[in-house]
């Protein structure tokens, strides 16, 4: 079907794509494709979600703490606090210098002191929940009580983010030990599977005296009692992990293996407990608290410290965040018919999400639509299958940030066309459109994405830009990189660069960099 100018200027203009940085997607929710791992998440069946940037995980965090936070509190009794996000991340960078002086120990009972401010804050002062909080009395003095005995004063009024941390770090002066975990056996007073543990400096000594005990388990137990006498469960949900410490140094080491340990202690084996901690957390970053090798490459001449229950930290974490070619699909056709004018382009009946969810049920439904916006074929694959080779890096992950990034760019170009010689058009991206979006996306992936994360990275993806090669030897390798070559070559391909071909043990610079390498590239 051939669309005139007028005609689809009016389309291409209708177009509401949304941003593929999730802080800044207003459309988030009206175009989310429910994948088995946003899925898991939302049903509890997760705590941990790790993908690399751009891969969904800070979108799965807005839709649950913003979109769908009246509706879990309403259809499912459970309160959700963000711990960690884009508007903390620069207050807790400006306790740095204090940080850098913590050890893994000390990050885990910062986070466990944390938690419980938080808790405090966030729950007990918050307004909307005083009136189910009415009936706690009881339970609300003896957490009080618990916290005045751990140094923790009643607040008057709810705080900011920045003036909590402020209490928090002043308080952290005076404590030499947290020990926390949240849960009791009812049925065995004495299996004590929650508790806070102190070790308190006397403000009257010098910092090197003695210390005294403040046992105080009932803390757990009090916060534990007040959420199930509301009957609630609380999520404090926590991300943008990676911009809270400076990338890839001992105090990220440091801050987020003892955020996973206390993460571990808030826990319960039988999932009783009433207060759950969940985490997205970048998977190179999961890779260099949990892999020695990983962890050898930034800190050569240190060993990693085991990681104490490390089975049972991993026990509820979701496999590595990543997206299929039909999720891809969906995710490309539900951001594009949110158009009334392209909805009617393809001939398709819909008027709700629903109603277009219904006609996308079907991979020949989703294919039969997909044809009319885009060419059936690119060289000898579907334009589908060529899109998502083209957007996948060597880890064989294609992210919705890097397809958001091509369809907008898509767009521009038409946009552009349309303005000097545009030619009446079977599709509505038509091969040209389609390869300069993927040109844009590629940029955008290696500047943004790879120089920003990985800068030490950025000469050696250089060399390889200056050879003017695909497709790499083992000599070559060795050529380009010294006597370093084994590790800079792993390193590459781990975040995605070059893939290893198994049948040759060469290897190749990903599609999906080519472009922005100035590579040469068969579009086909």
């Amino acid at each position: 079907m051939t669309v005139e100018k007028s005609a689809y200027q009016n389309i291409i203009n209708s177009l509401k794509l949304g941003n593929s940085v999730a802080e800044f997607d207003n459309i988030l929710d009206e175009a989310r494709v429910d994948t088995p791992i946003f899925s898991g998440f939302f049903n509890g069946n997760y705590d941990i979600v790790t993908g690399q940037k751009g891969a969904g995980k800070t979108a799965i965090f807005k839709l649950i703490t913003e979109n769908f936070q009246g509706l879990f509190l309403a259809r499912r009794d459970i309160v959700l606090l963000s711990g960690v996000n884009s508007s903390g991340e620069a207050i807790f960078q400006a306790y740095e210098e204090r940080f850098s002086a913590f050890s893994e120990q000390q990050f885990e009972n910062f986070w466990k002191l944390y938690f419980i401010v938080l808790f405090y804050n966030e729950f007990l002062k918050d307004p909307q929940f005083k009136t189910k909080l009415r009936d706690c009395k009881k339970e609300i003095d003896i957490f009080k009580a618990a916290c005045v005995k751990a140094g923790i004063p009643d607040i008057p009024a709810k705080q900011k983010l920045g003036d909590m941390l402020s209490w928090i770090m002043h308080r952290f002066n005076r404590i030499d030990k947290v020990k926390a975990t949240f849960g009791t056996d009812s049925s065995n007073p004495q299996l004590i599977l929650g508790g806070l543990e102190l070790d308190m400096k006397d403000d009257d000594e010098p910092a090197a005296g003695k210390s005294t005990a403040l046992f105080v388990n009932e803390i757990s137990e009090a916060l534990n009692n007040i959420l199930k006498k509301c009957d609630y469960t609380m999520w404090i949900v926590l991300d943008r992990l990676d911009e809270v410490f400076r990338r890839y140094s001992i105090v990220e080491f440091n801050g987020l293996r003892g955020l996973l340990k206390a993460y571990r202690s808030f826990g319960s084996l039988d999932g009783s407990n009433a207060l759950k901690i969940k985490i997205f957390l970048r998977d190179d970053i999961m890779e260099f608290l949990t892999d020695s090798k990983v962890f050898k490459e930034h800190f050569p001449k240190q060993d990693i410290p085991p990681l104490p229950v490390a089975t049972h930290i991993m026990a509820k974490a979701s496999p590595v965040l990543s997206w299929s070619e039909e999720e891809i699909e969906k995710l490309v056709l539900n951001r594009l018919l949110l158009s009334d004018k392209m909805r009617a382009f393809i001939g398709m009946r819909a008027d709700t999400r629903e109603q277009i969810d219904a006609l996308l049920s079907t991979k020949e439904a989703r294919l039969s639509y997909w044809n009319k916006i885009f060419p059936e074929k690119i060289s000898k694959q579907t334009s589908l299958g060529w899109i998502y080779t083209r957007l996948r890096d060597s880890n064989r992950i294609v992210t919705p940030r890097s397809v958001i990034d091509m369809l907008q760019a898509a767009t521009d170009y038409q946009k552009r066309e349309l303005q000097t010689e545009f030619k009446d058009s079977q599709y509505i991206f038509p091969v040209e459109a389609i390869k300069a979006g993927v040109i844009e996306a590629s940029k955008k992936k290696l500047n943004d994405d790879v120089y920003n994360e990985f800068p030490k990275e950025q000469a050696n993806i250089e060399k390889l830009k200056e050879s003017r090669l695909t497709k790499f030897s083992q000599q070559d390798l060795q050529r380009i990189f010294g006597k370093n070559w084994q590790v800079t070559t792993e390193t590459l391909r781990r975040i995605g660069i070059l893939r290893n071909l198994k049948s040759s043990n060469d290897y190749m610079v990903e599609y999906l960099y080519r472009p922005a390498l100035e590579m040469p590239y068969q579009f086909g």
